[in-house]
């Protein structure tokens, strides 16, 4: 066997390089396409953070401040809507290029660039990519932690992934409600990983901690001085009353992805529910095909984010744009229920050409329908649906 030289691997890999580039393209054409010209002006909750991008003080209030930062030095080149929204197309062409890495290392190199067209048009991840809101940020968070996780398993630098593993959760606290993800992850984390942790270089175990107090440092000054910004961040205010309560908005937050939606007409189109009937039907075997695995510790990883994700959205009031967080959960499920019917029709037809590439085509060709209903239910129903024009002229 040859030394593998540079020439000799884009050989091998060039298809996939095209393949990722493409739709690399077709991720960032979907959103910049139209982002400041489908609706001019700003909508309630854009024209609140255009207060807080102009006269806020990330010091202060240091409440989403990694979606604030970017925003600010965009804002020194262009709009303050402008940049808002264009930092939320920045996050969320990085969740997808971190959910098509998952993807990729969980399945192959196909399905996940299949997959990635399929997150990409999904106009749930247009909506909250393309507002000038951090919504993204949930997704953002959740399909980190879920990357580093799964190239944690494997790498031969687990020190290095707990660093960013506790970097990731450190800048994630800044985000409103998801500091119960990062405080249970870096518990969940400490609890597991404790005795490979005493093993370590005195200096070594050190760093994480230290890591940990960089970040948070200006949230645990600004927490000091204003002690409401922690509640704001904890969501205590918003708390259920009862357990009764925490059900109903768990089922509430439920049935907005799978059922009917919310009256939002600056996000979404009428009361249409999140997903489409195709998608419904790929989670539900999704769950099958993760549950017949659950020896696996992506399965274990994928369960247990989703417990997690549906408990924080359920503690506190219910908005739209939190839901976020279960984006990246539901898209897996969904790419798990795709290679579930592929590989029942490939292992039904194990020699018949003919009937395994009808399988294929359908199941593309039902992909390739359900992106093109979401653009268009995107970019033309919503686009041109009265009430979200109307919810976009305030000045």
């Amino acid at each position: 066997m040859g030394k593998i030289t540079p020439l000799r691997w884009l050989k091998y890999k060039y298809r996939y390089l095209l393949a990722v580039f493409s739709v690399g393209l077709v991720a960032t054409t979907l959103l910049t396409t139209q982002l400041t010209t489908l609706f001019s002006g700003p909508n309630v909750v854009e024209a609140e953070n255009i207060k807080s991008l102009t006269h806020g003080v990330i010091l202060s209030n240091p409440i989403d401040a990694p979606y604030y930062l970017v925003a600010k030095g965009l804002d020194l080149l262009v709009a303050p809507l402008t940049a808002l929204r264009f930092t939320a197309a920045i996050f969320g062409l990085f969740t997808i290029l971190l959910l098509s890495f998952t993807l990729r290392q969980w399945f192959s190199d196909r399905i996940a660039v299949t997959g990635t067209l399929f997150l990409v048009t999904s106009s749930w991840f247009l909506a909250f990519s393309r507002i000038g809101a951090p919504y993204v940020m949930g997704a953002f968070w959740l399909s980190l932690f879920i990357a580093i996780g799964t190239w944690r398993t494997y790498t031969t630098k687990p020190l290095l992934a707990d660093s960013l593993i506790v970097l990731a959760a450190g800048f994630s606290l800044y985000t409103p409600r998801y500091a119960w993800l990062a405080v249970i992850g870096m518990l969940v984390l400490t609890i597991r990983r404790r005795k490979q942790l005493y093993i370590l270089p005195r200096r070594h175990q050190w760093l994480l901690p230290i890591i940990a107090l960089a970040v948070t440092a200006p949230l645990i000054y600004a927490c000091v001085r204003n002690i409401s910004i922690l509640e704001q961040l904890l969501g205590i205010n918003s708390l259920p009353l009862d357990f009764k309560e925490f059900v109903l908005r768990a089922f509430k937050n439920v049935s907005q992805i799978f059922f009917r939606g919310a009256t939002t007409p600056y996000l979404t189109l009428g009361r249409l529910p999140l997903l489409d009937i195709f998608s419904i039907v790929m989670v539900a075997l999704g769950l099958y095909y993760f549950e017949r695995r659950i020896t696996l510790r992506r399965s274990q990883f994928l369960f247990a984010f989703m417990a997690l994700a549906i408990f924080l959205v359920s503690m506190t009031e219910f908005e739209l744009g939190s839901l976020a967080i279960l984006f990246p959960i539901i898209m897996l499920l969904a790419m798990g229920g795709i290679v579930e019917v592929l590989g029942r029709w490939l292992s039904a037809f194990p020699r018949n050409p003919i009937a395994r590439s009808i399988g294929v085509c359908l199941l593309v060709a039902a992909i390739g329908f359900t992106s093109f209903y979401h653009l268009q239910r995107y970019y033309v129903a919503w686009g041109n649906n009265p009430s979200a024009i109307e919810s976009h002229k305030l000045r």
